[in-house]
């Protein structure tokens, strides 16, 4: 039997894609539900979050459900369970921003490019425990930088399963400005010479990793006051500047007695600053560099000073517009958190429509679950696709491989452990 259903609906696509459509119309907003949140909570679970996904009460009938007024820091609820905490998030701002996860013991955070739950997406997971707000540990529990618009509102999901011992749960983010001195955004980089392969491209790549073998920093040949220039392909207002030495071998060191230098479009130097002259250290790992105010810029370029015979090596060069204070990671707080908006015809608010539960048999009349594995993440008819994609390619939840040539995913394919690769 199939299914007749909005495959992917375009802000779902283009979410996947990164050309995500900022100028969506934000929902009437209801102010009860500002800065509280959804939380539901399943006890005496044993396992992992597979394990919680597969009982017949998930997701329907939690032992405790509540709305909570509270940021994304969560602690202390006992041992063996499985909690989700659902709503939507408003960013303060338009641009990038980028999302952590940290739990004890498993945990996903999932984002929709929209306020509809059908629209959901994994950006971060933990697949094992990690200590209170411990960010940066894993790449899994980190997403890409992901354009949101501000004052509008994106549903999102904490699932997070508990064993025994110590339990948290916390989601932070962190506001990011462009970098004008990236490729992806239109800039060129020259330098001196290169030798080693050290090509100037490797400076806007997007790639901070300092070290050699990675292949991701510059590399010029030894000469006098050699130099490295990031052109922006058109005029950027800037006001900071940031260098990622490379970190290899002690080779830090290089990186002393130079000049960074802010240009217009014909080379001419706007503003400029020494660092570290003979005798007062090096870099170290990476260097920020504050301008005394914002100013348009065509162009940056190091140049090393003083030398008879000197290598230049970055990792990467990065110029930015930043704001404020946004920028610094942190917990999500209530704030920026309201009460999720269900979509017609899903009381649930789980994504799927009533009416397909009923007659896929994923749910009863009554609403409660008609079998196990009947949660949008399960895969009751293993063919490696959950219920929520089949339901997006209007497949038959209880029919392995129900259309073929439709498949987005080869059968066998663990999906659940390769969804977070498409952001």
């Amino acid at each position: 039997m199939m299914f007749s259903s909005r495959i992917f609906r375009s802000s779902a696509l283009l979410f996947l894609t990164g050309q995500f459509a900022l100028a969506q119309p934000a929902v009437q907003e209801d102010p009860s539900s500002i800065g509280v949140v959804q939380r539901d909570v399943w006890t005496n679970i044993t396992g992992d979050l597979s394990q919680w996904f597969r009982t017949q009460s998930f997701p329907h009938t939690p032992n405790q459900s509540s709305f909570i007024s509270s940021g994304l820091n969560f602690t202390s609820n006992g041992d063996n369970y499985g909690q989700r905490i659902r709503g939507s998030i408003v960013p303060p701002r338009t641009g990038n921003w980028r999302f952590w996860i940290a739990g004890d013991d498993f945990a996903e955070l999932w984002l929709s490019p929209s306020w509809k739950a059908s629209e959901k997406r994994r950006i971060a997971n933990l697949p094992s425990w990690l200590a209170p707000n411990a960010f940066d540990v894993t790449p899994s529990q980190k997403s890409n930088a992901i354009p949101l618009s501000a004052n509008t509102p994106y549903y999102f999901e904490i699932l997070h399963k508990e064993g025994v011992g110590g339990d948290h749960v916390s989601v932070a983010w962190a506001y990011e400005p462009e970098n004008y001195a990236l490729a992806s955004n239109g800039a060129t980089a020259t330098q001196s010479s290169t030798i080693l392969s050290g090509v100037a491209s490797r400076a806007i790549d997007g790639n901070t990793d300092g070290n050699w073998s990675a292949n991701t920093t510059t590399h010029t040949a030894g000469e006098p006051n050699p130099w490295l220039t990031v052109n922006f392909g058109q005029d950027r207002t800037i006001n900071r500047v940031r260098l990622w030495n490379r970190t290899d071998a002690g080779l830090q060191t290089r990186l002393s007695n130079f000049r960074i230098s802010v240009l217009d479009s014909a080379g001419t130097e706007i503003i400029g600053q020494d660092f570290h002259p003979p005798g007062q250290g090096n870099v170290g790992n990476s260097m920020v560099w504050t301008l005394p105010s914002s100013m348009v810029a065509r162009q940056i370029r190091v140049s090393m000073l003083g030398f008879s015979a000197s290598v230049l090596s970055l990792a990467e060069l990065e110029a930015y517009m930043e704001l404020s204070s946004e920028i610094t990671r942190q917990i999500i707080p209530a704030s920026a958190l309201r009460k999720q908006t269900l979509e017609p015809g899903d009381a649930g608010g789980n994504g799927l429509p009533d009416a397909w539960e009923i007659a896929t048999g994923l749910r009863n009349t009554n609403g409660t679950g008609a079998r196990l594995n009947i949660s949008e993440y399960s895969d009751g008819d293993g063919d490696s696709i959950t219920n929520l994609e089949e339901w997006r390619l209007g497949l038959d939840p209880r029919i392995p491989n129900s259309a073929p040539g439709r498949l987005l995913f080869s059968a066998g394919m663990a999906y659940r452990n390769t969804v977070s690769m498409i952001w």
